[in-house]
């Protein structure tokens, strides 16, 4: 079955925002946290979706970024599960090579497939990561086709929902 859902964000007009937003939800739970150190315990998360900072807004710089992706990458590998976990990532264009290098010392999660969108005229990615004990991270890919995208992808997706 469905377990719980959490969001966090460090902005305190998101956190009210996203609670507003999930109020009919029983299973969900938004808190002010930083993405860097999650207050959950080690191996306990399956998924983690993330608009990761573009570094635009706030003060940020894509330079600024490289240190803060490292950061949320080794959070990320600490609060997944090997077994099972996944993470969905989103950023644009300009910190693809911040993500690289992330992906490139990560100790166990690799990129399962990335995909080129555009978010108005910004060009972004969305890339797939998973651990190599994740169901679908071991299969070849065509690149930027997420597993769910192809046909066989579509069956074996709508069984695990």
């Amino acid at each position: 079955g469905l377990g719980s859902v959490r969001g966090l964000d460090l902005d305190e007009a998101m956190v009210e925002s996203a609670s507003t937003n999930t109020a009919g939800l029983h299973r969900a739970q938004i808190m002010r946290a930083d993405a860097t150190m999650v207050p959950l315990s080690s191996g306990s998360v399956d998924l983690i979706v993330s608009d990761l900072p573009f570094g635009y807004k706030m003060g940020g710089s894509v330079e600024d970024n490289a240190g803060l992706y490292t950061k949320i990458f080794a959070e990320m590998e600490r609060l997944l599960s090997r077994d099972t976990g996944r993470a969905v990532l989103l950023t644009n264009h300009d910190n693809h090579p911040n993500m690289a290098s992330c992906l490139e010392r990560a100790a166990w999660l690799k990129l399962v497939t990335r995909r080129h969108v555009l978010l108005g005229r910004q060009k972004c990615f969305i890339y797939l990561v998973a651990g190599a004990g994740a169901s679908g991270a071991n299969e070849v890919l065509k690149p930027g086709v997420f597993e769910w995208e192809e046909r066989r992808g579509k069956e074996r997706w709508s069984k695990r929902r």
